[in-house]
Parts: structure tokens; C-alpha cells; sequence
């Protein structure tokens, strides 16, 4: 048996990637080789959906926000929101994870931990990634599902109810307060653990219960533009039915404007046609999620519109004059 390492030792890559194989070394379904060997093997079988996303200090998080579990199923959750759009159930992660100087072992195992953890809830397998010094920290999640129909952003249809899954702009409020030196309050829980909608998303694809579909990380106007874009069409959106996720101490027009342009909910938007309407209620109910109708899907330049026919816009940018974390 190898000697016990203090949590507090300096960090040795083979070690540390030894411990995450003891937390995440087991296989099962699709992972026939995970951690411990050059690259994981997944066995062949229905569609494979693949997606990459980068949580980076300073940029997305500060560390002293959140936890080093709930750092971990955060970074799991906003990865695999991209498997829930497309209706894909996870099988594999991937974690590239950069470490500066001065990171603490514990801390790191703790991070490891919440998003191995938050896998496998969802039924994946951490199988493998890199480990790296950074001058911050950095973790990039790639994430493997698997479908027989993927949902597509490109199938939205005139005539449509454009949906939306729980509430809109909790999160974006999440992280004004935390910006603002708040650390608790029920906006900051919803930033802090996004939700996982991947079971429903599945239940949607199976069903073919939604012509179209999009993850709302980067705003609900951005987001379904890009629905409106590759499908063609527009989207007008019924704003006062928006369900608004802001505190209720948050005047209406704030809220209102958070569910619009705010992001990082994770939650889901479809559209779904008039004679699929009842089965996707039923779906969201087994699934016991919220589900609101929005909007429509109408004639028109493609682009997101308010009922009176103005054009709305917004959303983040990466490289605009907007920061998540500024």
C-alpha cells in the first residue's frame, strides 16, 4: 500500500491523476476503458454527441464563490446542458484541468469529486483528460452523449409554441450579487448549481415532442436568434409570460430584462407544434419541470421579437464590452 499524501503536499501529476482513478475508475455502459490507460474506449452504438465547454478563474468564476464540489458540478452541469439541447443521454467526460502554483491538493480532489459525482447522477463516467499547471484555474469539459435522433436547432416551424423549462434570470441575478460581495440568497444557489435538464431533454428526442431546441446559456433573446437563424424563421416572444427566476424583491422590469438577456440559466427552449403540445406538457410534468409557453414561431426575417413587432436583442458576448465575472 502506498504511503497516505498530505492534502496540503504539493501537487504531483501522476499521483493526482492516480487519485482520480480511485474516484472515478469504475466502467459501465458505453466506457470500456476509462481512466489509467492512454485514452478511454467507448463502445460503438447510437448517435455520439460531443461538446466541449471552459470554465476559466477570473473569467467565469472566482474561488472564493462557490465551493471546490460545487466548482466541480457547476463546471459538469454547464457542459452537459449542451447534451440536454440535442436530447442526447451522457455517457463520458473528459476534464482538462489547469492548476497554478499554489493549488491545494484537497481542494483540487474536492472539485474532481463534484463533477465525477454530478456525472454520475446523470448516468456518464468520468474517463480521462489532462492535468496541467495554469496561472489560474481552468476546467474544460468535454462531454459524450449518445442519441438516436439528435434535436437540432434548424427544425422550427410557423405555427410552433416556443417553450421555455423553469425559470428565466435567477442566475444573471445570482451573479450580480455575488460581484457585489453576496455570497448567499436564493439567486446565488441558482448560479451556483444549474440544473440538469438531460433526462427530460432525452424524453423530448425519444418522443420527437420538439422540432427544435437550444440550451439558454447565453440569454433567451441570443439564444433562440440562433434557433430563428437556422431555421429560417422568427420567434415572437410574449414577454409579460415570461417566468421570471430574479427575486421577487427585483423590480419587474429588472427581472424582466435578466430573463431576456441574462444567461447562464441552463435552462432549455424548444418549439413544439400544435399537435405535439400535449404530449410535451405530459413529458415536463413526469419530469417535473416547469414549462412555459413563451412565444411563436411566425413568418418574417429570421430574428426575436417582442408581440408589438419590435425587434429585441442582447445577450453575452465572450469578446464584447460585457465580462461575467467583471
Amino acid at each position: 500500500m502506498s504511503a497516505p499524501v498530505s492534502e496540503t503536499a504539493a501537487i504531483d501529476e501522476f499521483e493526482l491523476t492516480a487519485a482520480f482513478e480511485r474516484l472515478t475508475g469504475r466502467t459501465r455502459g458505453r466506457v470500456r476503458v476509462g481512466i489509467g490507460d492512454d485514452a478511454a474506449v467507448l463502445a460503438a452504438g447510437d448517435d455520439t454527441v460531443l461538446t466541449v465547454d471552459a470554465m476559466v478563474e477570473g473569467v467565469h468564476f472566482h474561488q472564493d464563490w462557490l465551493s471546490p464540489q460545487a466548482l466541480g458540478r457547476r463546471a459538469y452541469r454547464v457542459a452537459a446542458s449542451d447534451l440536454a439541447a440535442m436530447g442526447a443521454r451522457p455517457t463520458a467526460v473528459l476534464l482538462a484541468l489547469g492548476l497554478p502554483e499554489t493549488a491545494v491538493r484537497a481542494r483540487v480532489l474536492a472539485t474532481v469529486r463534484g463533477l465525477a459525482a454530478a456525472a454520475d447522477a446523470a448516468g456518464a463516467t468520468l474517463v480521462g483528460g489532462n492535468l496541467s499547471r495554469a496561472p489560474g484555474y481552468s476546467l474544460t469539459v468535454t462531454a459524450v452523449g449518445a442519441t438516436k435522433g439528435a434535436v437540432l436547432r434548424d427544425g422550427a416551424r410557423c405555427g410552433d409554441t416556443v417553450y421555455v423549462t423553469g425559470p428565466l434570470g435567477g442566475a444573471a441575478a445570482g451573479l450580480a450579487a455575488l460581484q457585489q460581495g453576496r455570497r448567499s440568497g436564493v439567486a446565488v444557489r441558482r448560479w451556483r448549481e444549474p440544473p440538469d435538464r438531460t433526462r427530460l431533454g432525452v424524453a423530448i428526442a425519444r418522443g420527437g415532442l420538439a422540432s427544435a431546441m437550444i440550451d439558454l446559456s447565453d440569454g433567451l433573446v441570443a439564444d433562440l436568434g440562433h434557433v430563428a437563424e437556422r431555421s429560417g424563421v422568427a420567434v415572437e416572444l410574449d414577454v409579460d409570460a415570461l417566468p421570471l427566476g430574479a427575486p421577487k424583491r427585483t423590480a419587474t422590469e429588472r427581472a424582466r430584462r435578466l430573463a431576456l438577456d441574462g444567461g447562464e440559466d441552463y435552462e432549455l427552449a424548444m418549439t413544439v407544434s400544435p399537435a405535439k403540445r400535449r404530449a410535451f406538457e405530459r413529458a415536463c410534468s413526469r419530469y417535473q419541470t416547469t414549462a412555459t409557453a413563451v412565444g411563436r414561431v411566425v413568418a418574417g426575417a429570421p430574428g426575436v421579437r417582442a408581440a408589438d413587432g419590435t425587434l429585441l436583442g442582447g445577450g453575452f458576448r465572450h469578446f464584447g464590452a460585457a465580462r461575467r465575472t467583471r
